[in-house]
């Protein structure tokens, strides 16, 4: 079938960040409804139709969910936008992420738990502590932008980079498809971010 549209490279800015938007909650229904997903939504695999119409191209590279695994994603991103560090434990060992059978989660000279660990990345305590600035700021500059502005890393970027570096001290895996899924939530962040620098995802 052809379908005529507009490459992302050939789009104003508004019409960019129009388009990533909505591959997002496409990419989000796939994901949370039938649990099969487009994992390659780089700009050569997507078409500006019209102002209401995105088309995504090429269905080659796919990953499929498990039922379970879906609900507690879903359930997961609800906490971690709360911020109840403390629930993404059990949820996280309901996705197959951590350990079932491990209680202590922390590798050896690990002090921090898991959830303390998760909650400093994603809450930008980090930051705040780096900047010196006042705690409502600090965490919006973590999720948003660095003070220099030379880190665009977004909702699920960030989420990306921490797990990966979580995984360096606490018992934990993520599944290959789980990657495949964040990659391409990270790539058409990446290209609304070229866009406007102001852009997030959870949006």
């Amino acid at each position: 079938e052809w379908l005529d549209g507009e490459a992302p490279r050939d789009l104003d800015p508004s019409k960019r960040c129009a388009l990533a938007q909505r591959a997002v909650k496409c990419l989000a229904m796939q994901l949370m409804t039938d649990g099969f997903i487009h994992c390659d939504p780089h700009e050569g695999n997507l078409l500006y139709l019209n102002d209401t119409h995105t088309a995504l191209l090429d269905f080659g590279l796919m990953a499929t969910m498990q039922s379970d695994h879906q609900e507690a994603m879903a359930s997961g991103v609800l906490n971690i936008m709360a911020g109840n560090y403390e629930a993404l434990v059990p949820i996280f060992k309901g996705m197959g992420i951590l350990d079932q059978n491990r209680d202590d989660l922390r590798r050896p000279g690990v002090e921090e738990t898991f959830a303390a660990a998760l909650e400093r990345c994603m809450s930008g305590d980090e930051l705040g502590d780096e900047l010196g600035e006042g705690t409502t700021d600090a965490k919006k500059a973590k999720l948003v932008q660095a003070e220099d502005g030379a880190d665009r890393r977004r909702a699920f970027g960030q989420l990306y980079e921490e797990l990966g570096e979580l995984a360096l001290n606490y018992y934990f895996v993520i599944p290959s498809y789980y990657i495949l899924v964040m990659r391409a939530f990270v790539t058409l962040e990446g290209i609304a971010l070229s866009a406007d620098e102001q852009f997030v995802s959870y949006y």
